[in-house]
């Protein structure tokens, strides 16, 4: 819902044109009877490629992962029976 609200406050307080949000100027590709397919797509394939591109850096296997000191699993052996 955070979202949603801050599209709704942004569409309706921000006057200038270069203060609004990515997800308001998409918005302003819809006409009353008519969408700009083509403006809209790359709009948002640009607006997806930047999380992506992040996501997959932040999730890549670092180059000294596998110099990191890992405890070892303790082992539990039962006592012998007397």
């Amino acid at each position: 819902m955070d979202g949603w609200n801050e599209f709704i406050l942004s569409l309706t307080l921000i006057p200038s044109e270069e203060a609004l949000p990515l997800t308001v100027g998409l918005f302003r590709f819809l006409g009353r009877f008519q969408i700009h397919w083509p403006h809209l797509m790359t709009g948002s394939l640009l607006a997806t490629l930047v999380p992506v591109a992040l996501s997959v850096v932040g999730t890549a296997k670092k180059p000294f992962d596998s110099c990191q000191i890992r405890p070892t699993p303790m082992r539990f052996t039962s006592a012998p029976a007397t």
